[in-house]
């Protein structure tokens, strides 16, 4: 619908306004709203499904020759057809794992055949904009999968069949609380398969939907399998590349036809296995094979936290912040202001330092002695005079760093005390200072710079299991307990693949499907990977400097 059409409504059930545009979701577009009560600001989410004579279905019954007069009752049928639908959406009102509707009220259209449903809801934390700002654990997919299990056995209570489980209609709680929403294409089981029955988006579709085959409400099971799955797999769907290769749309097309072809499915890369063979249930391409009910995915979904719980199953990050797309609210239109809440006052430009905290920092060989300052000497004068000697070639930074370096300084500046009798017993014991540091500083190398770890070690699981970066600094592993292969961004890992140490110091890695066997020279802290077309220098992080 137009965006504008929604402001007209306003104040909306006589005391709300919209704040702001929250994102498209199925049959219309999502508005964050407010009202002021007693002084406290309350939000909630509002949805607008827009029928009319221009969309889809409808304007393909106008173009056939259908009267205005037919085409007037077809979409008031329409209409009723949904609002009967929210009176099953108010049996689910108050559960913890559906998204709560609260009221609604309908808008025939004047300029044309149509009308607007305007339709108020909790307002919650979309899936995906929970993920970007906090990252997503092993425990955070399991306690999602067993949340929606309950609103599916609360479905399967009405027998209802939502038919469009995604990732954008999975939404948080500030409880923590995992809750299914946009029920706009669900329908009764008993109103069969008609025209509506492939609703839905194919990338988590089940096959026999796809196909128009006979279904029951499992398919909802094979949806919540694909999302967890993605989940598990570097937010990447079954049979697609996985980071950090790209993905067109040849690929997605691949996917899909792999998909509801009935390929069997590889694992989902970051799963562990116990959860890797559930979720592969879940989403088997014939339906005999998959979990017969919410209630059985469930109860496997539970014993999987159990053993989370007790450490028997790691519970690592399986995507960082940032790892998957989300929608910025936008505000509402620029005529009108937004909440004095979303004011905010420009940010005071730091402060400048002084003069005198610029100069605050001693600099070694910088001082000047008595008889400098009798004779004339500044600061800057004397800093002139110590870096007169410039140095060139490939060395000559090196030099030059040593030669700025405090002890050489220090030194210099005793030397040149001996021009003044007065100073000499200070500058004499300042030289014996600086000698013993010298001594001790020189010992102290050759100490730490004398040969070990040379020693070729024999490599195993246990000897690699660790955090490693590549001698050049660009590459970051963690090779898991648990056989995964991790790599870090930032504070945070995320999986690219598993590793297995072979026989004859050969370490096979397969990452984005692809299975490579690199020979491993292991000495002290630096692991050697060499393949036909790549190699790797790696040195245990916790030595880096």
């Amino acid at each position: 619908m137009s965006e504008e059409r929604i402001y007209s409504y306003e104040p909306l059930w006589g005391s709300w306004w919209v704040d702001g545009v929250l994102g498209e979701g199925s049959f219309g577009m999502v508005y964050r709203v407010y009202r002021d009560d007693l002084g406290e600001r309350i939000y909630s989410a509002v949805k607008v499904i827009s029928i009319s004579q221009n969309d889809g279905q409808l304007s393909e019954l106008c173009a056939a020759g259908m009267s205005q007069e037919t085409m007037r009752g077809y979409c008031q049928s329409f209409v009723h057809e949904i609002i009967g639908e929210l009176g099953l959406m108010q049996k689910f009102r108050g559960n913890s794992n559906i998204v709560s509707y609260e009221d609604h009220f309908v808008v025939e259209r004047e300029d044309i055949i149509g009308a607007d449903i305007v339709l108020r809801m909790e307002l919650l934390t979309p899936l995906n904009n929970y993920i970007n700002q906090k990252g997503f654990y092993v425990s955070d997919v399991v306690t999602m999968g067993i949340d929606l299990c309950h609103a599916l056995e609360l479905c399967a209570m009405h027998s209802i069949v939502h038919r469009d489980i995604k990732p954008g209609n999975i939404f948080i709680s500030d409880a923590g609380s995992y809750k299914l929403g946009d029920f706009g294409i669900a329908r009764s089981i008993e109103k069969g398969t008609g025209e509506l029955s492939k609703k839905g988006t194919y990338s988590y579709m089940a096959p026999e939907v796809y196909q128009g085959s006979p279904y029951d409400a499992t398919i909802d099971l094979y949806s919540l399998g694909i999302v967890m799955y993605r989940l598990l797999n570097s937010y990447r769907l079954p049979f697609l590349p996985l980071p950090p290769a790209s993905i067109d749309y040849g690929d997605n097309e691949k996917a899909l036809s792999k998909r509801l072809g009935g390929y069997p499915m590889p694992r989902p890369i970051a799963a562990p296995e116990p959860l890797a063979k559930i979720v592969l249930k879940a989403c088997d391409y014939r339906p005999e094979n998959r979990f017969s009910s919410p209630a059985e995915l469930r109860a496997a979904l539970e014993n999987i936290m159990e053993r989370i719980r007790s450490g028997e199953i790691a519970n690592y990050a399986v995507l960082a912040p940032g790892d998957t797309p989300y929608t910025v609210m936008m505000p509402r239109r620029s005529d009108s202001a937004p909440p004095p809440s979303y004011q905010q006052e420009p940010p005071a430009e730091p402060a400048k330092p002084s003069s005198e905290q610029k100069g605050s920092k001693r600099t070694a060989g910088a001082s000047l002695s008595p008889a400098e300052k009798k004779e004339g000497y500044s600061v800057e004068k004397k800093k002139k005079s110590k870096n007169k000697r410039t140095y060139s070639g490939k060395l000559g930074g090196v030099w030059a760093k040593i030669a700025d370096s405090p002890p050489v300084l220090a030194i210099t500046d005793i030397f040149e005390g001996f021009t003044n009798p007065k100073n000499l017993r200070r500058n004499l014991i300042s030289l014996i200072a600086t000698l013993i540091a010298i001594g001790a500083i020189v010992f102290s190398v050759m100490y730490v710079a004398r040969p070990t770890g040379n020693t070729k070690t024999e490599v195993t699981e246990k000897a690699v299991v660790g955090k490693w970066v590549s001698d050049d600094g660009e590459y970051f592993f963690d090779f898991g307990k648990n056989g995964t292969l991790y790599t870090r961004n930032s504070d945070w890992e995320t999986t690219i693949g598993v590793f297995q140490v072979l026989g004859g110091d050969t370490i096979m890695v397969t990452s984005s499907g692809k299975t490579v066997k690199y020979s491993a020279v292991l000495k002290g802290d630096r692991l050697t990977l060499t393949s036909d077309d790549k190699n790797y220098v790696l040195l245990r992080e916790t030595n880096k400097k």
